[in-house]
């Protein structure tokens, strides 16, 4: 069992007038129900349970129907409380890095939460020791809306690496590397370089954001867990258009660094390959929504394109996701909930893959 926080704010002196926090929490958040403002309680329990004088925080509200200002109000003056008209998370976390002054920046979205104070001071500590890192990250918890872990993300990534800017770029791109906003700190200096979150991209703008990063500094990975991520039937991950937004959006991604010469020139192999993925990955999404026919229309696009580009296992791949979750999805979506039971009895979760900084289980 995870250890419990402890959810009472910790003594310290306050910051002195104009000193710069060290690290600045932004919270983005679009309450419906009950069931939002208990999660966005746990996730701000959380944060002053690891927040000192050197931390400033700040809860966007971004349009929300469901009043929050009083769960915000009750964790100030830690907690500052700032409302906008209904704009998207990418806008709404650009909105908190406007209003923030930290060195760095610690994204939270309101239904997850920090596990430990060890694991937010150990990104800072790594800023701090190697002024090329511009971004770290861990691994996230997937929980349930009862905050039973299930999983982990990423998966297989294997123990702590600091990787040059071309090598995370890279992985971005063709391994899929993809870390939550939830599990990420970012230095600010590299946040001005390359600019906020593309607030047009309503799937997505994590990605784009992360790729840029990786075209001017390092990334750093811890091997571990460092915040839980809430999955539940609100989140926005369910939505059943996902298919077509999310492939639209990441395919105007690598439309932007294609347009770079430089970029192209040193990664065209591989933004071919994670185009030719994307199309491939987008026959698979639809199978799973029960798009039958946009799967079939996915995998023509994406055995043209790999084609085209000589990438013949990617045509494989598209016709191997087309069969089983497009014509064959029926099938797949019949066995499927008996299969993971059944992976779940004989491959549990390695303990390795939940493991904690500072944190024990019993």
């Amino acid at each position: 069992m995870i250890a419990e926080p402890n959810l009472m704010p910790t003594a310290d002196e306050p910051r002195k007038a104009g000193e710069r926090p060290r690290i600045s929490v932004v919270i983005p958040i679009y309450a419906k129900g009950e069931d939002a403002r208990r999660y966005l309680e746990r996730c701000l329990q959380s944060v002053v349970a690891v927040a000192d004088s050197s931390f400033e925080a700040v809860v966007v509200d971004d349009g929300s129907p469901t009043d929050i200002r009083d769960i915000v109000d009750r964790f100030a003056p830690i907690f500052r409380y700032t409302r906008q008209i209904n704009s998207g998370a990418a806008n709404a976390r650009n909105t908190g890095l406007s209003q923030t002054s930290g060195e760095y920046i610690r994204f939270l979205d309101a239904d997850d939460y920090f596990l430990s104070a060890e694991t937010v001071l150990e990104m800072a500590d790594l800023l701090d020791c190697d002024p090329s890192i511009g971004l770290v990250f861990g691994q996230a918890l997937k929980v349930d809306a009862d905050e039973r872990v299930f999983g982990v993300h990423p998966r297989g990534m294997g123990p702590a690496y600091v990787h040059s800017a071309a090598e995370e770029f890279r992985a971005l791109l063709t391994k899929w590397t993809y870390m939550f906003p939830t599990v990420t700190m970012i230095r600010r200096s590299v946040l001005e370089e390359v600019g906020p979150f593309r607030s047009e991209l309503t799937i997505g703008e994590d990605w784009d954001l992360w790729l840029r990063i990786a075209l001017v500094s390092k990334f750093a990975y811890l091997g571990h867990a460092v915040a839980a991520y809430r999955v539940h039937g609100n989140s926005q991950t369910t939505a059943t258009d996902r298919t077509a937004r999310w492939l639209r959006d990441h395919l105007k991604v690598l439309d932007w660094l294609e347009e770079d010469a430089d970029t192209l020139a040193r990664f065209g192999p591989e933004l071919r390959t994670s185009r030719a993925q994307l199309l491939a990955k987008a026959v698979r999404w639809a199978g799973e929504d029960q798009q039958t026919g946009l799967a079939w229309r996915y995998a023509k696009d994406s055995v043209r394109y790999s084609w085209s580009t000589g990438q013949p296992q990617m045509i494989g791949m598209a016709l191997w996701f087309l069969a089983a979750y497009g014509v064959g999805g029926r099938l797949v979506r019949l066995i499927a909930p008996s299969w993971r039971r059944a992976r779940a009895a004989f491959f549990p979760l390695r303990a390795s893959q939940i493991r904690l900084a500072g944190a024990h289980s019993d």
